[in-house]
């Protein structure tokens, strides 16, 4: 790499996220979960989106002659991409690409919303989450088929272009000196045009959910992304949403169709409490969900005038 410590940006370029109301993820998180508990395989996860599947691989490397498994799935991957987007929003023509990690790991845990005062567990967990998804690749395929001509599209993703993750290993030493993930330049390029969250009411879903996994964060990005593009266009609503296109984007391990179904809708009623204005929508019983027009959940940010 390039660059070395002394590159490494200090004071309020680096303020926590919470010192801004605006946050954002990458866009394709919108539109697919990861897991939301660790896989008990190697073999890539896929999810679907309309014509989009996603299959995400993990990271695999050996210690001590055997060889493991990094998924990332759960609370902790989802709200560290959400860090990793809002980093390159702030500094979008970086040269380096780089995103310098906090010093401390509890600082940066308390930053995303996870917990005040994490256990030596938790600790574990995140650094394990850390280092899954700087390491992880997802390639996307569109298809792109009419009926007169076959036709699909592949890409590739990979977070991280290099990175460097290291801890104290004495009890009760989170200090992560120097820390650094170096994203590729499509991943890099996605991240600047992410969709922006409201980091407060992020923040009231995470401290709300304390058992959730990510599911309630997953339903959030989407519905911030679905009623951006609803309010940008010329229609009062969108179409039904069924409930097998919202299995296979967000169903995860639910064997049973309608225990999906009812935690969705019960995830809307918790989403819909701190959403400004309330979230507009009706239930189709048997068929899905329709989205209505409703105020976004994070504020405009205010156009500038000239003198």
């Amino acid at each position: 790499m390039e660059n070395d410590a002394t590159d490494r940006p200090t004071g309020e370029q680096w303020q926590q996220l919470n010192a801004q109301s605006r946050v954002y993820i990458m866009p394709d998180f919108c539109r697919f979960s990861l897991p939301y508990r660790e896989p008990k395989t190697a073999e890539p996860w896929i999810r679907v989106n309309g014509t989009l599947t996603y299959q995400v691989t993990p990271q695999q490397y050996a210690l001590d002659g055997k060889l493991l498994t990094l998924w990332p799935y759960g609370k902790y991957a989802r709200l560290l991409l959400i860090y990793i987007t809002t980093q390159v929003k702030r500094d979008p023509d970086n040269p380096t690409r780089t995103i310098w990690l906090p010093d401390n790991l509890g600082d940066l845990m308390k930053q995303l919303h996870i917990m005040r005062s994490p256990t030596g567990t938790d600790y574990k967990a995140f650094r394990r989450q850390l280092d899954a998804v700087s390491a992880m690749q997802i390639k996307i395929t569109e298809d792109l088929s009419t009926r007169d001509q076959f036709a699909r599209r592949t890409d590739s993703l990979t977070i991280s272009k290099e990175s460097y993750i290291s801890w104290s290993r004495k009890p009760g030493d989170e200090s992560h000196a120097n820390g650094y993930l170096q994203l590729t330049g499509e991943t890099w390029e996605q991240m600047r045009h992410g969709i922006p969250l409201d980091d407060d009411m992020l923040e009231v879903l995470v401290q709300m959910n304390p058992g959730s996994r990510g599911q309630i964060i997953d339903i959030y990005m989407w519905l911030s992304r679905r009623l951006y593009a609803l309010n940008h266009s010329n229609a009062m609503q969108t179409g039904i949403i069924t409930w097998d296109s919202l299995s296979r984007q967000f169903g995860g391990t639910y064997k049973n169709p309608k225990e999906f179904t009812r935690y969705f809708k019960n995830s809307l009623k918790k989403i819909s409490q701190p959403w400004p204005g309330g979230l507009h929508y009706k239930v189709i019983k048997g068929e899905g969900i329709i989205l209505q027009r409703s105020s976004l959940s994070v504020k405009p940010k205010p156009r500038k005038t000239g003198n």
